[in-house]
């Protein structure tokens, strides 16, 4: 599939590596792992990445921290589909293809699999509390 995000508005002037993967990306240095391009907001307003079938898809942005934040239309193969709104800090935004908005649920899944060790805690205090 052919995914394309157009920049619709940004705070941030500089060009950043902007990934779109299948399975989350992120961290200080995702352009040397995952395949990544760049853009400028005040040149070139768009990206393209041709992925594998999936519902849904993240991108990350290279931007330093969350105060830098861009605001994205999404097409695939050609039809729009949504908008999403990406914050910098190197963390991937969850987008879900078919409803066309953040995918809370892979959102859920991503946290529980970065800090399973919350997850764990939180689980043990609650069983205690329990019982």
């Amino acid at each position: 599939m052919l995914i394309k995000l157009v920049v619709v508005e940004t705070n941030d002037q500089y060009t950043r590596q902007v990934t779109v993967t299948t399975q989350p990306c992120e961290g200080y240095g995702f352009w040397d792992k995952c395949p990544s391009k760049l853009i400028n907001p005040l040149k070139d307003a768009s990206v393209e990445f041709t992925l594998d079938n999936a519902n849904t898809i993240y991108i990350t942005i290279s931007a330093p921290d969350e105060s830098y934040v861009w605001k994205f239309d999404v097409y695939k193969d050609g039809s729009r589909v949504g908008s999403v709104t990406v914050k910098g800090g190197y963390k991937a935004t969850a987008f879900n293809l078919i409803t066309g908005g953040e995918d809370w649920f892979a959102k859920i899944i991503q946290f529980i699999t970065q800090y399973w060790w919350i997850v764990l805690i939180a689980g043990a205090i609650l069983l205690l509390l329990i019982l």
